[in-house]
């Protein structure tokens, strides 16, 4: 029912001539093919070389590299590496604020009278589900 709302709001927005919000889409607007923006474009950007903050990064980072006798990978381990998946994984117990969560709801459950029910609502919820929805047209805030 959920697919079926999405395409019926598609359509109808399609029908209204309704332009999607150009953040959304990869998809020029029509309106950006039919007419000039209205500013210029593609226009010569001069290349000033890089940031000088950029340069000093690189100048440290090659100090380091030099200082530690160790290059920075910074692609990570080859695809064909195989780690091992068959260590031990030491058990130190329940975690200090779990235990002082669980000793806090506790106590706020037996204070109040009421159990928290952590599960959600039942499958058959009572409330009205998949009903119609109006469409207004987009919001003029927008």
């Amino acid at each position: 029912m959920f697919s079926k709302t999405i395409l019926a709001s598609l359509a109808a927005s399609c029908v209204e001539g309704i332009n999607r919000e150009p953040l959304l889409s990869r998809l020029p607007l029509k309106s950006m093919q039919e007419k000039d923006p209205g500013y210029p474009m593609d226009y010569f950007v001069p290349n000033f070389g890089p940031d000088r903050d950029v340069v000093a990064t690189q100048n440290h980072l090659a100090q380091q590299e030099v200082t530690h006798k160790h290059k920075l990978d910074l692609e990570g381990p080859p695809k064909s590496a195989e780690w091992p998946t068959d260590y031990a994984v030491p058990s130190f117990g329940q975690d200090r604020d779990v235990s002082s969560t669980l000793k806090h709801l506790a106590t706020a459950e037996g204070k109040l009278g009421h159990k928290l029910d952590l599960v959600g609502p039942p499958k058959s919820a009572e409330w009205p589900m998949d009903y119609a929805v109006p469409n207004f047209g987009p919001d003029r805030d927008i």
